[in-house]
């Protein structure tokens, strides 16, 4: 929860203090919690994450409604 709380806030509410405070926990465990989620993204990068396919973009395009009016 302390890693997605960071990667989903921004400005003033990302500080490592003011999560540490929000978490009870001590900001080292703030910065390390970060940094061994990110670990496990990139562990699986090559297996996980990769650019979308011409063809996917085509499927994906079909069922998302794209009338902004």
């Amino acid at each position: 929860m302390i890693s997605l709380y960071r990667f989903g806030h921004e400005g003033n509410e990302v500080s490592c203090e003011g999560i540490a405070q929000w978490a009870g926990v001590s900001v080292g465990m703030v910065i390390k919690s970060a940094n061994r989620a990110m670990e496990a993204v990139f562990s699986r990068h090559d297996t996980a994450i990769r650019w979308v396919s011409e063809e996917e973009k085509e499927e994906t395009k079909s069922w998302v409604d794209l009338d902004f009016a």
